[in-house]
């Protein structure tokens, strides 16, 4: 059977496997807003940056596929490699491949502010000389984290939208090889 046509039949955009994982590390990551330890601050911030990661990866896949099945049966190549992309490479992956959807400038906006501060912390932390007023700076960019991870949920189940009004124009069934 073909891929798309599979894809749409099992309904693979409305299952995210990773979701109970993702509601975890987002409530780890919103703990270490509450801690006064520098450490746990920077923690937060690496756990919020692996769950924006994913969700970045999540939603360029499956706007990739939303593409590929709206234009079904033409096809397209369109192949993604997430394997040795670095946090802004991966933000201008998404830029490039995902569906523009409401509030995408905002989305964008955002990631770019908190990479360069992740990129102060992670590539810099030794050039950082006042840590207290990390910790301050930190717990505002996890505010930009939280935001982030609301506005790359809407983007979610805004593709997630269109597999479903595509699902209800074409009946991919009636496209399913006889086996």
């Amino acid at each position: 059977m073909d891929a798309i046509v599979q894809y749409m039949i099992e309904r693979r955009w409305a299952n995210d496997e990773k979701a109970e994982r993702k509601k975890y590390l987002f409530k780890l990551a919103q703990q270490s807003k509450k801690q006064t330890e520098v450490s746990h601050k920077i923690g937060g911030m690496l756990i919020y940056n692996q769950l924006i990661e994913e969700f970045l990866k999540d939603i360029t896949e499956l706007s990739v596929n939303y593409i590929k099945a709206e234009i079904w049966p033409a096809d397209v190549c369109l192949k993604l490699d997430f394997s040795k992309l670095t946090f802004g490479k991966l933000i201008n992956e998404f830029k490039q491949y995902a569906t523009i959807e409401h509030n995408r400038e905002l989305l964008l906006e955002y990631l770019h502010k908190y990479n360069l501060k992740r990129n102060e912390v992670v590539h810099h932390l030794f050039e950082i000389t006042d840590l207290d007023k990390l910790a301050t700076e930190l717990d505002e960019y996890a505010l930009i984290a939280d935001e982030i991870v609301f506005l790359l949920l809407e983007y979610d189940n805004s593709v997630c939208e269109k597999f479903c009004d595509l699902d209800r124009r074409v009946d991919f069934n009636d496209f399913a090889d006889d086996e």
